[in-house]
């Protein structure tokens, strides 16, 4: 067995809060890390760009830990996995599937901040990134028969919070 499946395996048999956490905490790290290359390659400080575009952190955590994850898993997760089930030539293509949907979920991100196309960049990238860990999480946990939704909503609903925890406290430059 390779050491691959092996992580493969552990990490899909984990328990669910564990593989909640885990998956939060892998997206998140893995847009720090874009963030950074982008800042390194395009001498971008993304702190410059100003703050989020909410009234307040109550408008913030409204919208950012519950409602857009509630919304987002529907769209680009459950929308596209149903959909992609109805075609002959994408039930079996599981890789496709998750592809199609990360995508769908990066470019949806791509528009977060209109007036800054770096950013932009930034965005659909690494919602890209994270649309794979979301829409691979749907995947497995559809295949456990467990609730993949729920799963999903919170696996993003936790990114989004220690996001926004981080950028308020200003630990690591998260936007």
């Amino acid at each position: 067995m390779s050491r691959i499946k092996k992580i493969r395996d552990y990490i899909e048999n984990m328990e669910t809060v564990k593989y909640v956490l885990l998956m939060a905490c892998v997206g998140y790290a893995c847009s720090i890390i874009l963030l950074n290359i982008v800042y390194f390659i395009k001498g971008v400080n993304f702190s410059q760009l100003g703050k989020s575009g909410y009234k307040n952190i109550f408008e913030e955590i409204l919208y950012a830990i519950v409602l857009a994850p509630l919304i987002e898993t529907f769209i680009f997760q459950s929308l596209v996995f149903t959909v992609s089930r109805q075609f002959q030539w994408l039930k079996d293509r599981e890789i496709l599937t998750i592809l199609i949907s990360a995508t769908c979920f990066g470019l949806a991100h791509a528009i977060y901040n209109i007036y800054y196309a770096i950013y932009n960049i930034y965005y659909a990238i690494s919602g890209f990134v994270v649309g794979i860990i979301l829409a691979y999480s749907f995947s497995i946990y559809t295949k456990k028969k467990e609730n993949e939704y729920i799963v999903v909503t919170l696996i993003h609903s936790f990114l989004n919070m220690i996001s926004i925890i981080f950028s308020y406290t200003g630990l690591l430059l998260s936007h």
